[in-house]
């Protein structure tokens, strides 16, 4: 409903009425439920809240998606893509694992699969004796290592010490009072 006020139309009656002191204009009369409404509407105070409750009910009704819902939409969708592509890539890497070892199968010697498992077993036996032999020389190292830094700790302590004699020994001569040490000039002769 609009709140428009209605034309006067331009009489002389009416153009003596305004020149009187705005007496009864002769117009098409306004309800008097009209000015009312329009009273009443002035005079109300604009509640913001139930105006965001009235505008999320509306969005709900009409079925738009609110910021959090289309957040999570996005969500899933990404998840999606993330999970396809993870599900292809562990399956591309099956498939060259599978293609790879039977490469590897018919690479050995042999005529039957028996004599190719055979030969598969030696080899992962073999592997297994070095990881053995690596291991036992890891810790060969790391004992003569430890035996090494067990000979070297008593000489660094005591170099340490020595060290910090001497330092004490040049701090006590560098405040002797005899002698003075300072930057200067050779006296000329």
């Amino acid at each position: 409903m609009t709140f428009r006020t209605r034309e006067i139309p331009f009489t002389p009656e009416n153009l003596h009425a305004l020149r009187r002191g705005g007496g009864a204009l002769l117009g098409p009369p306004i309800p008097v439920e009209q000015v009312a409404q329009h009273q009443a509407l002035r005079e109300t105070h604009v509640d913001v809240d139930a105006l965001e409750r009235q505008r999320h009910r509306r969005i709900v009704e009409y079925g738009e998606e609110t910021s959090w819902e289309r957040f999570m939409r996005i969500g899933q969708a990404v998840g999606l893509v993330l999970a396809v592509s993870f599900v292809a890539s562990v399956t591309v890497m099956l498939a060259v694992l599978s293609i790879r070892v039977s490469d590897a199968f018919d690479n050995l010697g042999g005529d039957s699969l028996g004599e190719k498992m055979d030969q598969v077993l030696d080899y992962g036996l073999a592997s297994a004796k070095n990881a053995h032999a690596a291991t036992a020389n890891v810790l060969s190292v790391t004992q003569y290592a430890q035996n090494t830094a067990a000979m070297a700790a008593p000489r660094l302590e005591h170099a340490v010490n020595d060290t910090s004699a001497l330092v004490e020994d040049l701090r006590s001569w560098s405040f002797h009072p005899s002698l003075a040490i300072s930057p200067g000039h050779a006296a000329a002769g």
